[in-house]
């Protein structure tokens, strides 16, 4: 498509009108306390140095293109999230929200040109705030593997399925295997880690993935991934074995104590790891899921994505 100058000057007017707008709302909140992982989060406000190179695999699918919203049949997007989910969504020092999932819904709505809402409720309010229409769009972490228990929850003979739509996956989340700095263990593998004390979370996927494909190591199971990382510094393991995201974001709240380091390979096995988040919508709103996905496809190939992916996790969870 072609545009004369006044045209141009038109659309690039637009785009900073809009950005502009959703910088103001993207900050609006209910003021929720903080949850499980918080404590974390005020790790994310502190200046951090230069992140290392890495890489971010594409999750979009090359062979399938998703077509721009024609002009005029979106006008909005109010998303919803929550506060307790760092680095992807919390409150920072200023009580404003913050994270990977604000940032992202920020270059969505730029993409379509846009303007948008975001505001905070809490984990269990989000379903009801999508059905009842008071939001257009969960961001806080939802995937399509809660597809399944949607359709069981939902209530409406009248629906079909759940009801819920989701976006094309933009992040899945890997297991990773954490060991002491000094440690010289080097392979991510039943061979390398065979006779290894293995720490790791009680009844989780990753013990499950450990007990079927890690036969040979010594597994050692905790309450919770606290009372784990917490023996790995204390030197009473030889690795632990978890979601990647929270420990590459635990890492990195320690500031200069940098205690640990990832082994090389990051798990995404299906069956076990191959949950990706993504946006979800009603089902009905496929003109608000088409724009999702082009806005995605688009951040992912512009290399956006991978911006954002670097402000958010400085050490990588690959």
């Amino acid at each position: 498509m072609r545009f004369g100058k006044a045209g141009m000057m038109k659309n690039l007017m637009k785009s900073m009108l809009i950005g502009a707008f959703i910088t103001v709302l993207v900050g609006v909140s209910a003021g929720f306390g903080p949850g499980a992982l918080s404590q974390l989060a005020g790790a994310q406000e502190r200046p951090s140095g230069p992140a290392l190179t890495q890489t971010l695999p594409s999750f979009s699918d090359p062979t399938t293109r998703h077509a721009k919203p024609d002009d005029g049949t979106l006008s909005g997007i109010r998303f919803v999230t929550t506060t307790d989910f760092p680095p992807f969504n919390y409150l920072g020092q200023d009580k404003r929200l913050k994270g990977f999932h604000i940032d992202l819904a920020q270059a969505a709505c730029q993409e379509l040109l846009i303007p948008c809402t975001i505001r905070s409720a809490r984990w269990e309010e989000l379903e009801g705030l999508l059905r009842e229409k008071k939001a257009d769009a969960i961001l806080a972490g939802w995937g399509p593997h809660m597809l399944a228990n949607l359709e069981a929850d939902s209530e409406s003979d009248s629906e079909s399925g759940s009801g819920i739509a989701f976006s094309d996956v933009y992040l899945k989340l890997p297991a990773r295997f954490l060991v002491p700095n000094e440690s010289s263990l080097q392979n991510a593998d039943p061979e390398g880690l065979s006779g290894m004390l293995i720490g790791v979370v009680a009844g989780s996927r990753h013990d499950q993935f450990l007990s079927d494909l890690f036969e040979t190591v010594v597994i050692k199971r905790f309450k919770s991934i606290e009372a784990a990382t917490s023996s790995l510094t204390d030197g009473d393991l030889d690795a632990l074995f978890g979601d990647g995201t929270y420990l590459a974001f635990w890492m990195n709240s320690r500031g200069d104590d940098v205690c640990c380091r990832f082994l090389d390979g990051a798990f995404v096995e299906p069956g076990y790891f191959d949950a990706g988040l993504a946006i979800a919508v009603r089902s009905e709103d496929e003109t608000l899921l088409n724009g999702l996905n082009y806005a995605l496809q688009r951040l992912d190939e512009q290399g956006e994505l991978y911006s954002i992916y670097l402000r958010f996790f400085p050490v990588s969870i690959y």
